[in-house]
């Protein structure tokens, strides 16, 4: 599965992605790894680590899920490089794993209309076959590299009003998704799914919707 969780901020792509990913889970039993730029994961305060070397030793222990914040006292995440330099250290120490869903928070931060960080890049390429899901979070499509948009495998987005960004998801999922996420309401969002061509619209946020900024919350099946 190589999918891209679009919208806007607070509106629950975060959320979503993660609720999807533990239900990867279940279907597949692959862990979870999450580069959480922003710290916005924190349902699993026994699970984030803070430096490579606890992150070497959490994929070593081959631990269910994985949270990794790239945040120091000499860290910038308004720095671009130094989130660029941080993720190529990050995926140099999970790289060799296999049989997991990687989330990429803020995946905007490392790629734009024609450009993509090489580590990224890789897994952009090459996850499902290689045994990897890749779920990828961002504000708007318009902002994110081609390819990830061409090779994804499902689109799950909330309302958006920008031209761009509208006209990036009909290019990709047809005038029809187009027309239904410039309408949804705050927390609805459209899955278009590459395989059928179809999409569906989710109007029922409690079925998901949990906040993830509190500790040890836990996610319902």
């Amino acid at each position: 599965m190589n999918a891209l969780f679009l919208g806007r901020r607070r509106k629950g792509k975060t959320t979503l992605s993660v609720f999807q990913a533990l239900e990867q889970q279940k279907r597949t039993g692959r862990g979870i790894v999450v580069y959480d730029i922003n710290s916005q994961v924190k349902i699993f305060p026994d699970q984030i680590v803070y430096s490579l070397d606890e992150l070497q030793e959490s994929v070593d222990k081959q631990e269910e899920v994985i949270v990794y914040r790239p945040m120091n006292a000499s860290f910038l995440p308004s720095e671009k490089n130094e989130i660029e330099t941080d993720f190529k250290s990050f995926v140099e120490v999970i790289w060799p794993k296999t049989g997991y869903i990687l989330i990429v928070d803020e995946a905007h931060w490392l790629q734009g209309p024609g450009y993509c960080h090489n580590s990224l890049a890789g897994y952009v390429r090459m996850s499902d076959p290689f045994g990897i899901d890749l779920f990828q979070t961002a504000h708007a499509p318009a902002d994110m590299w081609s390819r990830t948009k061409s090779l994804a495998s499902d689109w799950y987005v909330f309302h958006l009003t920008r031209e761009a960004d509208l006209e990036a998801v009909e290019s990709q999922c047809g005038e029809a998704m187009r027309e239904a996420v410039s309408h949804l309401g705050p927390h609805d969002y459209a899955h278009y799914n590459m395989d059928t061509e179809q999409f569906e619209i989710v109007n029922d946020p409690a079925s998901w919707f949990v906040d993830i900024n509190k500790r040890g919350e836990l996610i319902h099946a």
